[in-house]
């Protein structure tokens, strides 16, 4: 990690307190310890969000602000009031941070443990659709072979229905009897 001149300029106004006509005669003579120092404070910084491909930090009342391998800025928290007031707000703010980041790890870790057993139950429906599928395409068949046989007994009962009425018709059609129908039928004319 390294710092940027506009970092190391802003850490000796705003951490050091040296009149911004000063910094750069400071800077010449001290700038290894002042690179020293800013690497520091980012080492012994908390880290509070990283947005926009910028990491931010936060050591008392300084906002440390790294983009890369770089730091960029140090900026002193200030929200219109005096130092003592300030402090609080941050402190306040800090804490609501770290609350709500216990928070979200808590939820995370129940959340995770809560999918994983979704996860789990949802495999083992799978399995069980699996299973009912393949039983359900058993049945289907055994009801297709069910079907054939009893198409095919009534196929040979009707089979056998033509073959009674074809030697009953027989029976009943004699020479003798197409005689008489035929006698009959031009006595009817």
């Amino acid at each position: 990690m390294q710092t940027s001149l506009h970092s190391r300029e802003r850490y000796c106004e705003r951490v050091l307190g040296i009149p911004p006509e000063e910094i750069k005669a400071y800077l010449e003579e001290n700038s290894a310890q002042v690179e020293k120092a800013v690497l520091n404070m980012l080492d012994e910084a908390e880290l509070i969000m990283v947005k926009d491909g910028k990491e931010y930090r936060l050591m008392d009342l300084f906002l440390l602000v790294a983009a890369g391998q770089t730091v960029v800025t140090v900026v002193k928290s200030d929200y219109g009031f005096d130092e003592d007031m300030n402090r609080q707000i941050v402190q306040h703010l800090l804490e609501k941070v770290r609350a709500l980041r216990q928070e979200l790890h808590e939820k995370t870790e129940s959340a995770l443990q809560c999918q994983a057993a979704i996860k789990a139950e949802a495999e083992a429906l799978d399995q069980e659709i699996k299973s009912l599928e393949s039983k359900i395409k058993e049945k289907q068949a055994l009801r297709r072979q069910l079907v054939a046989r009893s198409d095919g007994i009534e196929a040979e009962l009707d089979a056998l229905n033509k073959l009674i009425d074809q030697e009953s018709t027989k029976l009943i059609y004699s020479t003798a009897y197409k005689l008489e129908e035929l006698r009959n039928g031009k006595k009817r004319a």
